[in-house]
């Protein structure tokens, strides 16, 4: 009710900050129509951690006897001491420690905190914070963590799936249910389109077109919010596109000819209508979820890899490290998987490549 009545006390009286914070006027600040309108353009899965993060600093706020909205610069560097040097992860379970055995989440998970944190107040209409002094906090807890060899200064990333690994998924499955088919056909569309597992999903048969060189595959990708199409030649993945095809044909066998791409199923293996009846987990038109996508990659990942098992990004990275070593550039790789030509996250992918292929010990002969 107090925060209420502040927010409301400082839209009439635009010159009062609150907590030393500015508050921004009418004039700059989001109506709640343009507030939805900017919501509808984050992806859902940022969302989510975003709505995570904020729920866990307003839950520590409370116990701190601090103001969330609007923090100030003291409030946020204190938050980043205690998410570094005074929990212990592991959401919902995270324990404050005596002084002795701390443990803290890892400087990427901070990050995050930090940008929900600055993104809440901008939904509402606040200038965020300083954040020098809890930049300086995060500085030096990553400089500790990697002098200590602590594996939580390496931000994590997916293990990329190999062209390889893939290879083996071309050969027809001893498995001949249609599940198996379906699995088969996601994880080698997923790398030969580049796509997220929140894109993939999305692919409905009627995005898939046979031409003659190939197949002209219709990708919405979330992050640029544009559809691209991406030619599978057919002289040069003609395992992908033998996998892909056997599938839609399976699925028009049973009598469905549009709609999802990657269906659900029952135990028994049946698609479609008689698959779901009764279900009502948020998917009426019977498609499977990224979540259920990213358990079928792992049970792939376990009958082709030696060690680890995929994740959501390993289809999307492995693709641009295989196309690097092949010598393709970032013009050639970006369209096809819808990234801008300056993307970190490729650029860091066709790295991966480039360390071996052009290394800079390359010709030494020592």
């Amino acid at each position: 009710m107090h925060q209420i009545s502040a927010l409301e006390r400082a839209s009439e009286d635009h010159s009062v900050p609150i907590e030393g914070v500015v508050v921004e006027s009418p004039e700059t600040a989001l109506s709640p129509l343009a507030q939805a309108a900017v919501k509808a353009g984050t992806a859902q899965s940022t969302e989510v951690a975003y709505n995570r993060s904020w729920n866990q600093f307003t839950k520590w706020c409370e116990t701190q006897g601090r103001e969330p909205l609007p923090a100030t610069a003291q409030t946020i560097t204190e938050y980043v001491s205690y998410l570094a040097y005074a929990i212990i992860p592991g959401g919902e379970k995270q324990q404050h420690l005596a002084a002795g055995g701390r443990r803290g989440l890892s400087p990427a998970s901070i990050e995050r905190a930090l940008a929900a944190i600055y993104t809440k107040h901008r939904e509402n209409g606040l200038t965020p914070p300083s954040r020098e002094e809890a930049k300086k906090a995060l500085r030096g807890y990553r400089a500790k963590l990697a002098t200590k060899h602590d594996p939580r200064a390496v931000q994590r990333q997916a293990q990329a799936a190999t062209k390889d690994e893939l290879k083996k998924i071309c050969e027809p499955p001893d498995d001949e249910r249609l599940l198996a088919l379906r699995n088969r056909a996601m994880a080698l569309l997923g790398f030969a389109v580049g796509a997220r597992l929140s894109e993939l999903v999305l692919i409905n048969i009627e995005d898939v077109k046979r031409v003659q060189r190939g197949l002209l595959v219709r990708v919405y990708r979330q992050k640029v919010r544009q559809h691209n199409e991406v030619a599978l030649p057919r002289e040069d993945v003609p395992g992908i596109i033998r996998a892909v095809l056997e599938w839609i044909d399976a699925l028009a066998g049973q009598g469905i000819t549009s709609g999802p791409l990657f269906l659900r199923s029952d135990r028994n293996g049946r698609f479609g209508h008689a698959a779901t009846a009764g279900r009502q987990d948020g998917s009426p038109d019977r498609r499977i979820t990224a979540a259920h996508a990213r358990r079928i990659l792992r049970q792939v990942s376990r009958q082709v890899t030696e060690d680890g098992w995929w994740t959501g990004h390993s289809l999307r990275r492995g693709f641009a490290t295989e196309a690097r070593f092949n010598g393709r550039d970032q013009i050639t790789i970006a369209p096809h998987g819808g990234w801008a030509t300056d993307s970190p996250a490729m650029l860091r992918y066709m790295q991966d490549a480039d360390k071996w292929s052009n290394n800079a010990l390359k010709g030494m002969d020592l």
